[in-house]
């Protein structure tokens, strides 16, 4: 928290380790990785949540960390969640397949705090998105 953030891929299994380029995201005094997977053995995506800034982020590299690109999925995120919406996290992500699966935690502003948990898929890298699970939960108040 509040540090440089640091990332490090493996081509051979964990043997030898190289460090990669940030993201964007990792410039940011309060960003913090919250989940990453292998696509496959050059592409990789991970999520971050920023402290303090009301967005989250899922990152893509396909190059093993060299470049990285801004996946948008919250852009499927119907707008009367987006509406009340304090910030987002990127929760989770896997690689399913041919399908990469991403979880946003979106807490609300209304009283008493409550979590929507959007779960989005995309057939194309981070492309295009489509929802394919939207769950309610009451939180803990912040």
């Amino acid at each position: 928290h509040g540090e440089t953030t640091l990332i490090y891929v493996t081509q051979d299994g964990g043997i030898t380790w190289e460090q990669a380029e940030i993201p964007e995201a990792g410039n940011h005094q309060h960003a913090i990785v919250t989940c990453a997977v292998a696509i496959s053995s050059t592409t990789y995506c991970i999520g971050y949540r920023y402290w303090g800034v009301y967005d989250g982020a899922f990152y893509l590299t396909e190059d093993c960390g060299k470049t990285w690109t801004r996946l948008s999925p919250e852009v499927a995120i119907p707008g009367e969640i987006t509406a009340n919406m304090r910030y987002a996290e990127a929760v989770a992500v896997n690689y399913m397949g041919d399908r990469l699966q991403v979880q946003v935690s979106c807490k609300t502003t209304v009283f008493p705090p409550w979590s929507i948990e959007v779960k989005l898929e995309s057939a194309d890298l981070g492309k295009t998105w489509s929802v394919v699970e939207i769950r309610e939960k009451e939180t803990d108040a912040e």
